[in-house]
């Protein structure tokens, strides 16, 4: 993981999974796992795997399993290379700005309350998986935008199934 600390001019900080001026980012992971943004302010950008020229950037991951607040991709290019089959896991709620890229987003539905996400777009799955003890009524996902795509698959994963009860009701998004 490459992390490079906020200037001074942007007042930003970037943690990079993988980056790469020329090749390809591929199978990185970054993990989120404490409040640093309000240990830290500035604005806080996240990348799975970030590729600066014509390189591939696949298969790159970002954990958030705290509460965050920034920007956040799964992979990004910044130049001409492809950004396919990247992945953002929520495990808390975002303040996400922009767009999030790549292919999949996993939700980690919490039990008794709503994660939350700015904006979600560029997905072409949206995965859901939902605890046993989930509370009836819950919205797992609340976002201010969702762009979806064309073609956008949304599935819904219960192992070991649910203590829900007939009439009973979860809202994914």
């Amino acid at each position: 993981m490459k992390y490079v600390p906020g200037d001074v001019l942007y007042g930003r900080t970037n943690v990079f999974g993988g980056y790469s001026q020329k090749g390809a980012v591929q199978s990185n992971v970054v993990t989120m796992s404490s409040n640093v943004d309000k240990q830290y302010p500035t604005k806080y950008y996240l990348y799975g795997g970030y590729g600066a020229g014509s390189g591939k950037v696949t298969a790159n991951t970002v954990n958030v399993k705290s509460d965050f607040s920034g920007t956040i991709y799964g992979g990004y290019s910044s130049g001409n290379g492809a950004v396919t089959n990247n992945r953002v896991n929520l495990y808390h709620s975002v303040n996400a700005k922009g767009s999030v890229s790549g292919n999949t987003l996993g939700v980690q539905a919490l039990y008794n309350k709503p994660l939350t996400a700015k904006t979600i777009s560029n997905m072409k799955n949206l995965n859901f998986y939902l605890p046993q003890n989930i509370k009836n009524g819950l919205t797992v996902l609340k976002a201010d935008v969702v762009v979806p795509k064309e073609g956008t698959t949304v599935n819904m994963y219960a192992n070991g199934g649910v203590n829900l009860r007939t009439g009973n009701s979860v809202y994914l998004l």
